[in-house]
């Protein structure tokens, strides 16, 4: 995602992983949680809030914690999928 200025954004010391049955305890000291955000199609998903603004895309690569590599999560016109061993839905 771009900035309005065009530039990149990046967000460091943030965690993104994937799951199917999340919960998350707030507020249970500093290194706790402070939130969950949703990529599905349901109302509340951070994808379908951001909705057209996106047009609606979005792709991400997630690398393992401990690899010191940073992973992606890109929307929008950057959000292609494409390249070897590549999986798109």
């Amino acid at each position: 995602m771009e900035s309005t200025t065009g530039h990149r954004v990046s967000f460091p010391k943030i965690v993104v992983g994937c799951g199917t049955n999340n919960t998350i305890s707030l507020f249970q000291g500093a290194s706790a949680s402070s939130g969950i955000v949703g990529l599905g199609g349901g109302p509340l998903s951070l994808i379908t809030q951001l909705g057209s603004s996106i047009d609606r895309k979005f792709s991400y690569c997630l690398l393992p914690y401990e690899s010191n590599t940073t992973s992606k999560l890109n929307f929008g016109d950057v959000a292609v999928v494409s390249g070897d061993g590549v999986v798109s839905t």
